[in-house]
């Protein structure tokens, strides 16, 4: 089982850190999923304790917010600039309090990561979704989806203890890791600056491309 899930992380994020930019609107609704997910099952870890896979409840919470959130980024051109910024907000705080040792994952890293997952929202609209920002977040981002990946195909992590905290906490822990983040997501962001222009250099997402655009 932690084959499975490691190589479906690895390919997940791998996708994102290399390809990111270019098929964005193609990875959006699977982006949507997995940050409804990981912030359903987390809600129910900070709140009751709950492993994050380790109930059914915590199962069924993370599949209906997933779905929810990936027909948001599909149907709803506000709704994927602000799941795409607010999931990557909310992976970067987590990391962040991990990266540094500050916390296990908790009531502490729930609320950091909601509140700099709605910042990162509010910001990327305000901003239109530049182009570099976006490049910058799925590279990065990406990258430390493989890490988490690698760790549970190796043992490293248990799925069901699966947090951007924890990965944090294992990129902070090694150089070997910390050297294998930043690989990845220079070489993801590379990758994707010389790769094909599909999209504007400011990246303006076009609202035809949703059934409710405005």
């Amino acid at each position: 089982m932690n084959l499975l899930w490691g190589i479906v992380l690895i390919v997940i994020g791998a996708a994102f850190c290399f390809a990111g930019f270019r098929f964005f609107l193609i990875l959006l609704p699977l982006w949507g999923f997995l940050v409804g997910f990981n912030v359903g099952t987390d809600a129910l870890e900070a709140l009751f304790g709950y492993g994050a896979l380790a109930t059914v409840l915590s199962w069924v919470v993370g599949l209906i917010a997933g779905v929810g959130f990936a027909l948001f980024s599909y149907f709803f051109w506000w709704g994927a600039i602000a799941i795409l910024a607010g999931g990557l907000g909310y992976a970067v705080a987590g990391s962040v309090i991990g990266f540094f040792g500050l916390d296990q994952f908790g009531f502490l890293a729930f609320v950091a990561g909601i509140g700099l997952g709605v910042i990162f929202a509010a910001a990327t609209l305000m901003l239109n979704v530049p182009k570099y920002l976006v490049i910058f977040l799925t590279a990065f981002g990406g990258a430390a989806v493989i890490i988490g990946g690698l760790l549970v195909m190796f043992g490293q992590i248990d799925p069901s203890r699966l947090h951007w905290v924890t990965i944090g906490s294992f990129i902070n822990s090694s150089l070997i890791w910390l050297f294998f983040f930043f690989l990845f997501g220079g070489a993801g962001a590379g990758q994707q600056l010389k790769g094909p222009q599909i999209w504007s250099d400011r990246y303006e997402m076009d609202k035809t491309y949703y059934r409710f655009g405005n």
